[in-house]
């Protein structure tokens, strides 16, 4: 189960990432 949250969470932050890169 929290393997889920952590998987979620570092795709949410990735591509929270990609998308403040010019």
């Amino acid at each position: 189960m929290a393997s889920l949250i952590k998987m979620a969470t570092s795709v949410f932050v990735k591509g929270r990432e990609e998308s403040d890169l010019p």
